[in-house]
């Protein structure tokens, strides 16, 4: 758990004014490929499936791990869509950026 609250802060320092909830259409925002984001492209769905996970270890409550399933899913979602928005604003560099980084975790 602490290591998603961990990621949850490095997230919020590396995005600074960026940050943002779900798809902002409007806005045009630049592709942030430093810090954390060097290793996950999505560390935020990373951090929050770690919290989730780490409250079940913490309880060891059913609720917490099929909360921790059903954020899992939810966030996947989420992160498809926004994979679908960036693909189609043609995002300098994000085509290069998806090949590096794991959706997740570090490729290798």
């Amino acid at each position: 758990m602490s290591i998603g609250i961990i990621g949850l802060i490095l997230v919020r320092l590396t995005m600074k004014s960026s940050w943002r909830v779900g798809i902002d259409f409007n806005s045009e925002t630049q592709l942030i490929t430093q810090g954390i984001f060097k290793f996950s492209r999505n560390p935020v769905t990373l951090s929050f499936n770690l919290m989730f996970l780490g409250s079940y270890f913490l309880t060891q409550e059913i609720m917490m791990i099929l909360l921790f399933l059903v954020n899992l899913i939810l966030l996947h979602l989420q992160v498809l869509q926004e994979e679908k928005f960036l693909k189609s604003r043609d995002i300098e560099g994000y085509p290069e950026y998806t090949n590096r980084v794991g959706r997740y975790f570090w490729k290798t």
